[in-house]
């Protein structure tokens, strides 16, 4: 008669539980330490900050929008309406 042997390893993700763990250094950590205002502004100003973009693109194009007026009138004057 034939005997097999099996043998079963268990992995527990690289930690061994007889392997004692070091201890944790709190000491040297950086604690971070947040503005409860700063951070309420930040949370709740995404669509007050959306609105001043939109604000600004459209300033912007209306600025766009009256030099390129003023450029095809001055073409006019020069060239005449067959220009345009």
């Amino acid at each position: 008669m034939i005997k097999f042997e099996i043998k079963l390893e268990v992995y527990n993700m690289g930690f061994e539980k007889n392997k004692k763990r070091q201890p944790k250094n709190r000491k040297t950590k950086t604690i971070l330490v947040f503005d409860v205002k700063a951070r309420e502004e930040f949370l709740t100003g995404f669509r007050k900050r959306k609105n001043e973009r939109r604000k600004k693109a459209q300033d912007e194009r209306k600025s766009q929008m009256k030099i390129d007026k003023k450029e095809s009138k001055q073409r006019v004057n020069i060239y005449g309406k067959n220009f345009l």
